[in-house]
């Protein structure tokens, strides 16, 4: 229930309570990113950002080079030096920035991406192909950072599975389990009423319709 209006005169940012006609303004507001009920995430005249809460208090923050808006859980994606990471609605960086690509949180997921690096696993390290992968709100992989292409609809999280595709096959990885659950397929679609088409290629064979 805010109303945004700017006084290019003045350059303040006024938010406005329609029910009682309170409002608050804020300075050094070049354009609005996002208001939401976590607060407005804005861009300055020198092209960094800034956040204020609804009381016109400004947050400290880092200087980050882009931003998105604000989603679930208060959280913004963010970016510095090139990467991206994710920040709350105290401006404080949840989540480092490290991501080539970071996308919004839905249902408590985000899909991130990564280049190919080395990780440490136990004593040793080991190669990390490019790829995407998907992160929980507290920043743990949820779904390995390693597969050429991850999807997912609103309704598929909510029932705890995304699509990912990796050696140009398909199949579905279950959230719950942390694993692949299903045979890889050539095409693997959305689900629809709880079903799913797929297909792949039998040996021998042109492209054969798969029951499974």
């Amino acid at each position: 229930n805010l109303i945004q209006e700017k006084d290019d005169g003045l350059d303040f940012l006024y938010l406005i309570n329609p029910e009682n006609g309170e409002y608050v303004y804020m300075r050094d507001v070049e354009s609005v990113v996002s208001i939401s009920e976590w607060g407005v995430l804005f861009k300055t005249d020198d092209g960094t950002y800034g956040l204020y809460d609804l009381q016109g208090n400004r947050m400290e923050m880092a200087q980050y080079t882009s931003a998105g808006a604000f989603h679930e859980d208060g959280l913004a994606a963010v970016q510095r030096d090139g990467k991206w990471g994710y920040i709350n609605a105290r401006g404080e960086e949840v989540i480092p920035c490290q991501y080539v690509k970071a996308e919004r949180f839905t249902n408590g997921y985000a899909k991130v991406y990564l280049n190919a690096r080395k990780e440490k696993s136990g004593d040793y390290y080991v190669d990390r192909p490019a790829g995407w992968g998907l992160i929980d709100t507290a920043g743990n992989v949820v779904v390995s950072i390693e597969y050429a292409a991850l999807q997912a609809t609103e309704c598929e999280m909510e029932n705890g599975v995304v699509r990912v595709r990796k050696d140009e096959r398909w199949a579905l990885y279950s959230l719950e389990k942390n694993k692949v659950c299903s045979t890889w397929y050539d095409e693997l679609g959305e689900f629809s009423e709880g079903l799913a088409y797929g297909w792949t290629i039998m040996a021998g064979e042109d492209y054969y319709p798969c029951t499974r």
